[in-house]
């Protein structure tokens, strides 16, 4: 019984041992909570004087920056405002001063149109009358020219028609040829002398004129067409009613003014 007793005795003041450490354990514990708490306090004491300080300090600063911000931008207001007037005033002016010159240059290009166009006016008078006159005078003497050449064609084939027209006779009616050519020389004169009457004018040959053959003169003739002026005063109908169907191939058209020509 004595080693047991011994041993619990031991394990008693073991355990009591280790009820006081424990107390004292539990009591640093506490301790050290409340210093815990207590800086845990403090700290939270401070960040709350640090975070109250540093809003006011931001406060403060965000105020100051806002009211700089709206100095500066007043500060620009006014003088984009100043800038703009001065802008839009100088703007004016030489918006004004580029109009009067513009107004005076298209005065001055109206004035200068104006001398361009009266002097063009004028040139054109000038050279469409020199021009006219010209025209007309080179008009003028280009008629008096074929008036002269027509002229002589028609006294050249009233000549040669003559002058055929006493051949066939001649050749034809078995006429001597002398007789004939000195008739036809005499009628010539008598002619040009205008004393030739119409029984002394000789049938003009109606074969000089394009289309009419012997066959067609033959059947003209005896119509009673014997001369230019005779011919050249019908009518195409007429003409078509004397030749019959042998009309449908010819151009009596050209006939008469053919024949017109030749009776000039």
């Amino acid at each position: 019984m004595g080693r047991l007793t011994d041993d619990m005795t031991r394990l008693c003041g073991e355990i009591g041992a280790l009820r006081s450490s424990r107390e004292v354990f539990i009591s640093d514990l506490r301790h050290g909570i409340s210093e815990l708490k207590a800086g845990v306090e403090k700290m939270q004491s401070g960040f709350r004087s640090e975070h109250a300080e540093m809003s006011r300090n931001m406060q403060a600063n965000l105020g100051a920056f806002v009211s700089d911000l709206k100095v500066k931008v007043s500060d620009m207001q006014s003088g984009f405002r100043n800038d703009r007037f001065d802008m839009s005033r100088n703007m004016k002016e030489d918006l004004l001063a580029f109009i009067s010159e513009l107004k005076e240059f298209v005065s001055e290009l109206a004035e200068d149109v104006s001398d361009m166009q009266s002097g063009f006016r004028k040139a054109h008078a000038n050279m469409a009358a020199k021009t006219k006159g010209e025209r007309e005078r080179f008009l003028f003497e280009l008629g008096q020219s074929l008036n002269v050449l027509r002229q002589e064609i028609a006294g050249f084939r009233r000549e040669f028609a003559v002058d055929i027209a006493g051949a066939r006779r001649a050749w034809f009616g078995h006429i001597p040829a002398g007789t004939v050519a000195a008739k036809t020389k005499q009628i010539k004169t008598r002619h040009a002398a205008g004393a030739a009457t119409d029984d002394e004018v000789i049938s003009n040959d109606f074969t000089v004129i394009a289309g009419i053959g012997p066959a067609r003169q033959g059947r003209l003739n005896k119509a009673g067409y014997y001369t230019f002026a005779q011919l050249a005063k019908s009518t195409p109908e007429k003409l078509q009613e004397i030749l019959g169907g042998s009309a449908r191939s010819a151009n009596v058209e050209n006939w008469i003014e053919d024949a017109r020509d030749l009776a000039q």
